[in-house]
């Protein structure tokens, strides 16, 4: 398990995270301010299929945590707002990734 400290921590090597790796959150925390909500990477078997009654990774619960993206998703989500706009601030990245969280689907007004 990896945690990030901060959604700008997280974007500053999202290039370099396993794909198949997945993203937990407090989403309370999120919901109220989503640039400085500590997030979770969970990777590999032993810690992904280590699952509650719930079936939640233990270690998420453990860290009061709960799904936020697959990281393969996450990636796709930073990549589009990156191409959309060269000059993306971490607010604009926020935005695109609860758009996404509500709409399953990318942001792009255009």
């Amino acid at each position: 398990m990896k945690k990030f400290k901060s959604l700008p921590e997280l974007i500053a090597t999202y290039e370099s995270l396993d794909w198949s790796g997945t993203l937990f959150t407090n989403k309370q925390s999120w919901e109220i301010s989503p640039t400085k909500t500590e997030i979770l990477l969970l990777e590999g078997d032993d810690e992904l299929e280590d699952l509650t009654e719930d079936q939640l990774p233990r270690l998420a619960q453990t860290n009061n945590a709960s799904y936020l993206l697959d990281v393969e998703i996450f990636k796709s989500v930073i990549d589009f707002q990156r191409d959309r706009t060269h000059n993306s601030n971490i607010h604009d990245y926020v935005h695109a990734l609860n758009y996404y969280l509500e709409n399953d689907d990318f942001y792009d007004p255009s």
